[in-house]
């Protein structure tokens, strides 16, 4: 089984946990007082908390790429590797794997661009401790599938994109299949194609354009492209949580196009024949990297985008600040009875049934049934989405 054996250890998963708990809280706390910040300067407001969020965040690029070492590739044609993280832009990326997002965030801090990530989707997502909260201070947009609010979000969110200096630039990642791919959903989305005329899908939903529209809408003449990214991994790959934790690697292979954004129609109907070809040509692109092992463009090339010691440096002092905690706040407690000892085990009972909790968020399994009442139309709700900027 690949992996090491002693990262499969209940021990070294508890560790894991308490250094999460003990590293978000403390930058939790550290994001509130930035709020003294912000009625006197937002660009400082920002870069703090564009610090503070990568020190979170690198846990999860460390958990991915250097505990369980898995492989990370960027394919993208010569001419356009220029234009990475220098513009304003929208991403579009599939949505088929629990964690997607935690392999994108990868990519994204081998481009020097985490610290400045941020996550647009659904509004509960800011109420989960500790990661929802963080999206909070950063500035999250957080949509409710209610057209007039959305609207609302975005149309603010996109003025607030031009305030930001050329030098850091922002990228807002959109996944518009609006839910994580299953096959039911497949189903579903499938029998909507028929109905509509549409080509059937294999390996990606129908994209749901009312959101991407009004993406569109609100960023038009603030950013310059969007680039589709393809995620996909070979099949008997593990991408999930639980493999990380368990030091299982897997290998994530992009394909990234650089496109215009005034190369992309105005009117709505004909943007929305625009994504519907555009996620035909991924479904494609992902049909051809599942039967030869690699994507069908010829032109696009591996980056080579090589691990930074950054991430992992900063988890490692973190995590040092962790076990400091653990020796100083809470083992002179845990020894001064067997009451206290019991009290403790119980509350590593309730981190470690709170952790468990919050890695269910990300199993498909348990996603939502978004997607099984009605496939994907021109009048259906906006997709999740993220976005980052480029940190400075």
């Amino acid at each position: 089984m690949p992996g090491s054996w002693w990262k499969r250890l209940p021990p070294v998963h508890i560790l894991l946990i308490w250094g999460f708990l003990v590293i978000g809280l403390t930058v939790n706390f550290l994001q509130l007082l930035t709020l003294l910040v912000w009625p006197f300067s937002r660009w400082l407001y920002r870069k703090l908390n564009s610090w503070l969020a990568f020190q979170l965040w690198c846990q999860f690029t460390m958990l991915s790429q250097w505990y369980a070492n898995s492989k990370i590739r960027m394919f993208v044609r010569p001419e356009q590797v220029p234009h990475l993280g220098t513009e304003h832009s929208i991403v579009i990326m599939n949505h088929r794997y629990e964690t997607d997002w935690m392999l994108g965030w990868c990519a994204v801090e081998r481009l020097g661009m985490l610290g400045s990530s941020k996550m647009v989707g659904k509004k509960v997502l800011k109420f989960i401790p500790i990661i929802g909260w963080s999206f909070y201070f950063t500035e999250c947009m957080f949509l409710s599938r209610n057209l007039d609010h959305d609207r609302r979000v975005l149309e603010y969110h996109s003025k607030e994109m031009i305030s930001y200096p050329k030098e850091h630039p922002v990228s807002v990642l959109f996944f518009p299949e609006g839910t994580r791919f299953t096959e039911a959903k497949l189903a579903a989305c499938n029998e909507v194609a028929a109905a509509k005329g549409l080509s059937p899908m294999r390996h990606l939903l129908l994209p749901r354009t009312r959101g991407f529209i009004l993406l569109l809408q609100s960023l038009k003449g603030r950013a310059s492209c969007i680039y589709d990214m393809t995620l996909a991994v070979p099949a008997g790959e593990d991408p999930t949580m639980m493999a990380a934790l368990n030091g299982r690697p897997c290998r994530a292979d992009f394909l990234c196009e650089r496109i215009p954004l005034d190369d992309v129609p105005s009117d709505d109907a004909e943007c929305s024949k625009w994504l519907f070809d555009l996620y035909k040509k991924k479904d494609d692109a992902l049909d051809y990297y599942f039967k030869h092992g690699q994507f069908p463009d010829p032109a696009a090339t591996d980056m080579h985008l090589a691990r930074r010691n950054k991430d992992i440096t900063a988890y490692l002092i973190w995590l040092a600040w962790s076990i400091l905690v653990f020796a100083v706040f809470v083992l002179p407690y845990i020894v001064q009875s067997k009451l206290n000892c019991c009290l403790f085990v119980l509350l590593l009972v309730f981190m470690s049934y709170g952790a468990r909790k919050l890695i269910g968020v990300t199993e498909i399994r348990k996603s939502s049934s978004y997607g099984l009442g009605g496939g994907a139309s021109s009048a259906s709700p906006e997709g999740s989405s993220s976005s980052s900027k480029k940190a400075r």
